[in-house]
């Protein structure tokens, strides 16, 4: 059962994405805003941080990068209503997994989800057997 850090200012997104992620077999952690979000990274480990980019106490691009810092192996995937071509370059540089435009289909989020999920095993497998440390996000193809 993989650990899924759901980031949202908004308790219906949250509440949806929760039952989203736990009907597939996660264990869903909630944020109610971004600062709850970076307090919980510094001491627990997730499988994937899905994070709503505008909220009003520390924005999701903190999130991220805060993430990127703490938890590098750890794919963040952004969630927001902002697609400019701004926001997805910073949130690329600052390592993201994919940034997906709200509204998104639950069945293309946990597509995108499971896909993350993927790749970190293979990182995590891969880096036990050369002994290096699992880091690197590759973007879904």
């Amino acid at each position: 059962m993989s650990k899924i850090l759901i980031v949202d200012d908004n308790q219906d997104i949250r509440n949806i994405l929760v039952t989203l992620v736990a009907e597939e077999g996660h264990h869903p952690v909630v944020a109610a805003g971004g600062r709850e979000a970076v307090a919980r990274i510094a001491v627990e480990p997730f499988d994937v941080i899905l994070s709503d980019r505008n909220m009003p106490d520390v924005d999701g691009l903190d999130v991220l990068i805060a993430a990127s810092r703490m938890a590098p192996e750890t794919p963040v995937i952004m969630l927001t209503s902002d697609r400019t071509h701004e926001f997805i370059a910073d949130a690329k540089r600052y390592g993201a997994y994919a940034c997906l435009g709200k509204p998104i289909g639950l069945a293309d989020l946990m597509s995108v989800v499971n896909l993350a999920l993927a790749g970190r095993q293979r990182r995590r497998r891969a880096s036990r057997e050369l002994g290096t440390p699992a880091t690197g996000m590759p973007s879904p193809a």
